[in-house]
């Protein structure tokens, strides 16, 4: 379990049992690997709208262009940046696109995929 945002981003920068590979793969660019928090089963009636989520995933990475993916002026690109996961354990990854930024501060990003 998680005790503080500090231990949030010590997973998200090397790993650990809550965190997995992904790879994200920019519009421009180099593909890269990076930790993720995966979300498979995000909330579906976000606001108490029914139906309202678009996301089929979430993904929780570190706010930095190294290891994770950086906020900032268009950064990520919702119109081209993908994010390769799998949506079952065990499953092959596939390619999502970065629908929106959920959350962002200047550690954490959450992002929807579609």
């Amino acid at each position: 379990m998680l005790d503080s945002l500090t231990d949030l981003k010590a997973i998200l920068s090397s790993g650990g049992e809550a965190a997995e590979q992904v790879v994200f793969v920019p519009a421009t660019g180099q593909p890269r690997t990076i930790w993720a928090i995966v979300d498979r089963n995000p909330d579906s009636d976000p606001d108490g709208i029914p139906g309202a989520s678009t996301n089929d995933i979430e993904i929780f990475v570190a706010n930095d262009a190294t290891t994770g993916i950086e906020t900032g002026d268009n950064k990520p690109d919702t119109g081209g940046d993908q994010v390769r996961v799998t949506k079952r354990y065990g499953g092959t990854a596939k390619a999502m696109n970065i629908q929106r930024i959920i959350f962002h501060d200047d550690a954490l990003v959450q992002l929807g995929l579609r």
